[in-house]
């Protein structure tokens, strides 16, 4: 099993400084004072405090979903969608999006942005949905593996996958390839 925590241990600590409250007990208007902000001061660490648990949830959910990848490599990386995952955590998708923009989980795998987890899908023949960072990386695969002097088209790798199982376009392929900065059939050719 995979255990998920929140590494806060190097975040200042709030505190209010009670030698405050000692000096001005005598005044009215600075014990009001003092009172006001140390209520603001309790709205900022509960307010911390849920943005911590929002951000450990959103970490649970992706070790769960992404349990595969965590044991196995990218070639078993599931699809997430943002607002799936929302629904499931009954947080609004805007919520998930601001979580996973730069927050970053430390794994046996390396060091991943939250958003990394999150990426499209496609459809297999099976019926089954494999992720777009899997699909990218079976792409890779192909390209590497190929003879450089007849190297491969988007639509023979297209062709490819198909066979493989994967329902994906020509189009689709291009855009991966291009997202990936593989240079195109013409250009990958050696002489």
């Amino acid at each position: 099993e995979f255990e998920v925590y929140l590494n806060d241990k190097f975040l200042p600590e709030i505190k209010l400084n009670n030698e405050y409250y000692k000096m001005l007990s005598q005044d009215k208007k600075a014990v009001e004072y003092l009172k006001e902000k140390a209520m603001r001061v309790r709205s900022l660490e509960k307010s911390i405090e849920q943005r911590n648990m929002t951000i450990y949830r959103v970490a649970s959910k992706i070790v769960e979903k992404q349990k595969e990848f965590f044991k196995k490599g990218i070639g078993y990386m599931k699809p997430m969608i943002l607002n799936e995952v929302g629904d499931e955590l009954s947080l609004h998708e805007s919520t998930i999006s601001r979580v996973v923009n730069g927050k970053y989980m430390q794994t046996s795998r390396g060091v991943f942005e939250f958003k990394y987890f999150f990426s499209g899908r496609v459809e297999t023949e099976s019926g089954e949905d494999m992720s777009m960072i899997a699909v990218q990386k079976l792409i890779k695969e192909i390209v590497d593996k190929e003879d450089k002097k007849l190297p491969f088209t988007d639509k023979e790798i297209c062709e490819i996958l198909v066979r493989k199982g994967i329902k994906i376009s020509q189009r689709t392929v291009s855009n991966y390839r291009e997202a990936m900065e593989i240079l195109p059939t013409y250009l990958r050719k050696e002489l």
